[in-house]
């Protein structure tokens, strides 16, 4: 019980955070248009228009409860399976979770209204946040779960976090049947508080509220041009890095000198392009070899979750490389440039940081002695970016094929497409690797896998070359008909 009740807390600490960082932010003071217009020259009160937020608040306050909720039913079914406990009610550990979701809420709409300048302290919010994680994550690595336990439930973090500690006394007692005392009055007190606070000030936030609106309104208006169109919108926002010039002088001809004006326009924010990869890859391999340290395929399957879930992040920057081809393709057209090079250089970006991602994770389940740290740094070094540009090419021709930028509706169901093309290449490697599982030789399957991959990415490379130089701007598709056709 102790383990579950750390491993949730953590995660509603985590939860809460996130929470707090929305009142760092724009969201919670965004407002509609046309509330703009007309509410906030209309003789209403503040408090009154700051209560029309109250809504939307318990609304988020339910959506993010839904998160630890689901992670403690889980856990709590399975304790009461191995111990032959009775059922209990949900409500209370329910309505609890959702007061502790609330209470931050109304403290991150506090801390919007009043706080004007809330950059620097966001910066700290994550830094502290980031923190907190690595000496979490270092004490797990060096102590094991139970030192993990022993500082996720520690006096300090539980006095720090009060209404997440409150939180976990109503859940605890709805496990264990001892009674919580009053620990869900105080935790409804906290939230009445809060909310009483909040309306309370007669802060004028008017202003504040119309920058973050007009800010909301253009990414809005930018999301229907794609993922692109807001990357560039969130661009413009930030000025300074709008005057920031190239950090690398032209290089190289042909399709040479288009991967390097990329790699240069990339090379303009070289941490979160690149440097975030690296370092996350190092806490994906921390991660890995400390869930493997005492059962090795726990590890592998969390190398594989965390490997997947960076690989989601690196489509949609390949998406947005490729949205940004579709737009500029007149400028490059006309360059007498083989349309795989071109394809290639625009995914060159992406690749890179997967490449950076496997390196790092691999390096680092190499230098903690991980099982079988050969197989694994192979697989993750080399194997893995070559894998995740074969769907990256797959997503570039069915984005070519769906190329009206504008209609969403379209974009949706060109990323369903995608997606749905990848459980061919799923198949097809599974099948292919099949012998070397049932033979239990790591080598032959990892062997399979790389030429298939390399086939995978020689075949999708052909056919996305020839997609793109068939592509029709105008938002006409160009069907698979088409690519295999002559010139």
């Amino acid at each position: 019980t102790m383990h579950v009740s750390a491993v949730i807390e953590v995660s509603l600490i985590a939860l809460v955070l996130a929470v707090l960082d929305q009142g760092f932010g724009d969201g919670l003071l965004a407002f509609a248009p046309s509330d703009v217009d007309y509410v906030f020259p209309s003789p209403i009160s503040r408090r009154i228009v700051l209560l029309y937020r109250v809504p939307r608040l318990i609304f988020n306050a339910f959506f993010l409860a839904a998160i630890p909720l689901m992670l403690y039913f889980s856990f709590s079914r399975v304790l009461l399976i191995q111990s032959n406990m009775r059922e209990f009610s949900r409500g209370p550990s329910t309505l609890a979770i959702v007061l502790c979701t609330g209470f931050y809420l109304n403290v991150a709409l506090l801390v919007a209204v009043r706080v004007v300048d809330r950059t620097n302290w966001r910066r700290c919010l994550l830094a502290a946040a980031v923190l907190m994680g690595a000496v979490l994550g270092l004490t797990y690595l060096a102590r094991g779960l139970d030192g993990f336990v022993g500082l996720a439930l520690s006096a300090p973090l539980e006095t720090a976090f009060l209404p997440v500690t409150l939180t976990m006394h109503v859940l605890r007692s709805q496990l264990t049947g001892v009674s919580s005392g009053h620990a869900g009055a105080y935790l409804a007190a906290l939230y009445a508080v809060s909310f009483v606070l909040v309306f309370l000030t007669d802060t004028n936030f008017y202003e504040q509220s119309i920058v973050s609106s007009e800010r909301f309104a253009a990414l809005r208006a930018a999301a229907k041009g794609g993922v692109a169109s807001v990357m560039a919108a969130r661009a413009t926002m930030r000025r300074q890095r709008s005057f920031r010039g190239y950090s690398l002088p032209p290089f190289g001809q042909g399709a040479g000198a288009l991967l390097w004006a990329h790699l240069c326009a990339a090379w303009k924010r070289p941490f979160f392009n690149f440097g975030f990869a690296f370092l996350g890859s190092i806490v994906a391999g921390l991660i890995g070899v400390g869930a493997g340290r005492d059962q090795p395929a726990v590890g592998y399957g969390v190398l594989y979750f965390l490997a997947f879930y960076a690989s989601i992040g690196y489509l949609t920057s390949a998406r947005t490389a490729a949205e940004s081809a579709i737009r500029r393709r007149d400028l490059i057209s006309p360059l007498p440039l083989p349309a795989w090079q071109v394809v290639a250089a625009n995914l060159s970006v992406p690749t890179i940081t997967a490449l950076l991602f496997g390196l790092g994770a691999g390096i680092t389940c190499v230098l903690l002695h991980f099982s079988h740290p050969g197989y694994v740094a192979f697989a993750l070094i080399v194997i893995f970016p070559i894998r995740v540009l074969s769907r990256m090419l797959v997503q570039y021709v069915t984005l070519l094929a769906y190329p009206d930028l504008s209609d969403r509706i379209q974009q949706v169901f060109s990323q369903f497409v995608a997606y749905l093309l990848f459980i061919p290449l799923v198949v097809v490697e599974g099948v292919l690797i099949l012998p070397g599982i049932l033979l239990q030789s790591p080598s032959l399957a990892l062997g399979a896998l790389l030429v298939t991959d390399c086939l995978f990415v020689w075949l999708l490379l052909y056919l996305a070359g020839k997609a793109s130089a068939k592509a029709i701007t105008t938002g006409e598709p160009v069907s698979l008909s088409v690519i295999f056709r002559g010139r």
